[in-house]
């Protein structure tokens, strides 16, 4: 495979489906349903720190801050038989403080017995200064003033 292009559409659709349920299965708490949709070997690079197979995946989720992941559909770049390569964008809300994090996700997903898993996946933190692997404490956006229109006031 050269291209996306080339990708029948019923495997476009099992990947965009598989990334949809990492988001609501990670937002859930799901774990054993989150960690499903890895390869057992899978590796997982955010924070400066990479998370390896099922074990390593579990132990990010402990540690996972809670809220709402918003991602918008994948752009899927076919790179051999059985593998491509995903971008995302996706919008993080934090349940506790409502602080918003735009986040920029590059996946690997492969074909495997069990239809397509994610191999690795490495996180990034769109800001100002450009991507980085974690954002300074202060550079989250809080929620108010952004979503409440001025006319709601009124």
């Amino acid at each position: 495979m050269a291209d996306a292009e080339e990708l029948l559409p019923a495997d476009q659709l099992a990947i965009t489906g598989l990334l949809a349920r990492y988001c609501v299965l990670l937002d859930l708490v799901d774990v054993d349903g989150w960690v499903g949709l890895f390869t057992t070997d899978a590796g997982f690079d955010i924070d400066g720190r990479t998370y390896r197979g099922h074990d390593g995946l579990r132990r990010l989720m402990r540690t996972a801050q809670r809220g709402t992941h918003l991602a918008n559909p994948p752009v899927i770049e076919a790179v051999g038989p059985d593998r491509v390569r995903t971008t995302r964008n996706a919008l993080f809300v934090n349940r506790h403080s409502a602080a918003l994090r735009h986040t920029l996700y590059r996946d690997e997903v492969v074909r495997t017995a069990d239809g397509w898993r994610i191999q690795s996946v490495v996180c990034r933190f769109v800001t100002g200064d450009g991507l980085v692997t974690w954002p300074e404490p202060g550079c989250e956006s809080p929620v108010h003033g952004i979503d409440i229109p001025d006319w709601a006031d009124a």
